[in-house]
């Protein structure tokens, strides 16, 4: 099952343009597995044009105050460390 997902994941990332700049991160839900190739491209699609917007609207709104925050490790916002992979 976690195969076919992730075969209809990358097919449906395929067909979709993803804008330079940007790193992307895809979690599937079992509802992959089981939805038509035709379903899970609109979803992928969807959630591409929705996440592509909401970041360069961020990092508009960064730039126009003067500081770009790209790259913030993970758990900085809270004032702990933050976690490496694998830890």
């Amino acid at each position: 099952v976690r195969n076919l997902a992730k075969r209809r994941l990358r097919t449906s990332l395929d067909r979709v343009e993803l804008e330079d700049g940007f790193d992307y991160v895809v979690i599937a839900s079992p509802s992959v597995a089981t939805a038509s190739c035709e379903v899970v491209r609109e979803w992928v699609t969807n959630a591409v044009v929705r996440s592509t917007e909401r970041a360069v609207s961020n990092r508009a709104k960064f730039e126009r105050a003067g500081t770009v925050e790209l790259g913030r490790p993970i758990g900085s916002e809270t004032g702990r460390p933050a976690r490496s992979c694998g830890t």
